[in-house]
């Protein structure tokens, strides 16, 4: 396999039947091998129930909520390689991959606290994962910006702190944005 194609979507939950239809359509449309779901609000009960219905093409491994925050499933193709759990905390689910080319590499699936303190410990627990010297893909929310470029309302002093702590993480592992295909500003709360 010389890709592989990774939907990652912040669903902010999993419950309602129009997330559920919405996650299949993306899956029907764009043929993906991997699928990173991000704050599904999902208890170990609602992440088997929704995970055993893709059980005939699909594993996967998840991250329970906690009340209503947070929860992380990540579903792979079978034959699309492969994957390995290899350790998972409340905000980041991490799984290496054997494929054909790079031959092993790790996914992260992040869903990041909008608290500064919690972020703190997410990039310096990340910042290990980078020692292990494999190629490295990190997807989810990270409830972070990388620049004033990417905020929209309100004041941005408020998320210049956040700011400068996830640019110092991406510089610091040598962490490149590779951007995204979508609408911009995925918010919609005014």
């Amino acid at each position: 396999m010389d890709s592989i194609k990774i939907i990652s979507w912040n669903c902010r939950g999993i419950s309602n039947p129009k997330t559920f239809s919405k996650i299949r359509a993306l899956m029907r449309s764009h043929q993906p091998d991997l699928v990173c779901l991000v704050e599904t609000r999902a208890d170990a009960n609602q992440a088997i129930k929704v995970c055993n219905k893709f059980s005939k093409l699909w594993e996967w491994a998840a991250i329970h909520a906690r009340g209503m925050s947070g929860g992380i499933i990540t579903l792979w193709k079978y034959g699309v390689g492969k994957v390995t759990p290899i350790a998972q905390s409340r905000y980041a689910l991490h799984l290496i991959l054997s494929t054909d080319k790079p031959r092993h590499w790790v996914l992260s699936v992040i869903y990041n606290s909008q608290n500064v303190q919690y972020q703190k410990v997410l990039w310096r627990d990340l910042s290990h994962m980078s020692s292990l010297s494999l190629p490295w893909v990190l997807v989810g929310d990270f409830n972070a910006i990388l620049s004033i470029e990417e905020h929209r309302g309100g004041r941005f002093d408020r998320y210049a702190v956040k700011s400068k702590l996830f640019s110092e993480f991406m510089s610091v592992n040598h962490l490149l944005d590779l951007g995204f295909y979508g609408t911009a500003f995925t918010w919609c709360n005014n």
